[in-house]
């Protein structure tokens, strides 16, 4: 369940991220949602005019997986690219 406040448009833009991740990286859904959550939760509201729509569902199922820091986009084939650590 996602923990912060957005509108249809947002919600269906999350979804299309959650199962992103769950196809790319075999996570379960819950965390996947627990991972858009840590990432986006401190923005209390997410609507269409928001700069997340700025990305594509693909970009942000890596990013959030990987971590922008990691440089994700550079090291698609790095062995030793790992995930950001989930609570």
């Amino acid at each position: 369940m996602i923990e912060f406040k957005m509108d249809m448009k947002a919600a269906e833009f999350i979804d299309s991220i959650i199962i992103k991740m769950i196809s790319e990286f075999g996570i379960t859904k819950e965390e996947a949602y627990g991972r858009v959550n840590e990432r986006w939760k401190h923005l209390g509201h997410i609507s269409e005019d928001d700069i997340i729509f700025h990305e594509t569902e693909e970009f942000w199922a890596y990013d959030i997986y990987y971590g922008h820091d990691s440089r994700w986009w550079a090291r698609m084939n790095d062995k030793n690219l790992k995930p950001v650590p989930h609570s």
